[in-house]
């Protein structure tokens, strides 16, 4: 057996024992629904198909997991570091990824309705195909994102020419034009 296979009362009783470092820990498909484990680290760990919805994870570090199919629902990352990591078909639905550095992850097919990205540095980051209906991007960063067929729908805090831009893009972008609703589909031929 692997030594870095945790299972959750493991992960669970040493993270309340005060342990907060398990890098490069196995733990996919686990149960950890809301699951408070603050600061703890999990750089280079495999989370594939776990489950944290309304997980508090506040100023986790999370750089270079493995996130592939995560149920992350409601959960708060405030201040998380998942520079790296791979969040490919992630469910983050009203997550909260405020002031998250999501530089350089993996976010293709994501569910990010609802999210809070307040301030998130996404800087470098693969949405193509993730799904931002009602998130509020106010703050974030964006540049060089890959953003190809995302949706973005009902975005909070992005201005009408960013909006512009990620449809020049590639992106599904609603946003408005004197003073009616546009839809922009991808690139324009």
């Amino acid at each position: 057996m692997d030594k870095n296979i945790i299972v959750t009362c493991q992960l669970l009783e040493r993270y309340a024992a005060g342990e907060k470092n398990f890098c490069k820990a196995d733990l996919r498909a686990t149960h950890l629904y809301r699951a408070n484990l603050k600061s703890v680290k999990l750089m280079f760990s495999n989370l594939a198909g776990i489950q944290l919805s309304y997980g508090h994870l506040e100023a986790a570090n999370l750089c270079c997991a493995t996130l592939e199919e995560t149920q992350l629902a409601f959960a708060n990352l405030q201040d998380a570091d998942l520079w790296g990591a791979n969040l490919e078909g992630a469910d983050l639905t009203g997550a909260d990824l405020s002031r998250g550095k999501i530089t350089c992850a993996n976010l293709k097919n994501a569910i990010l309705n609802g999210t809070n990205l307040k301030d998130a540095d996404l800087r470098g980051a693969n949405l193509s195909g993730a799904s931002l209906k009602g998130a509020c991007l106010k703050g974030a960063s964006l540049g060089g994102a890959i953003v190809e067929k995302a949706v973005f729908q009902d975005i909070l805090g992005l201005s009408e020419p960013t909006k512009f831009e990620l449809c020049q893009l590639g992106a599904i972008v609603e946003y408005s034009s004197d003073s009616r609703t546009v839809f922009c589909v991808g690139r324009p031929n």
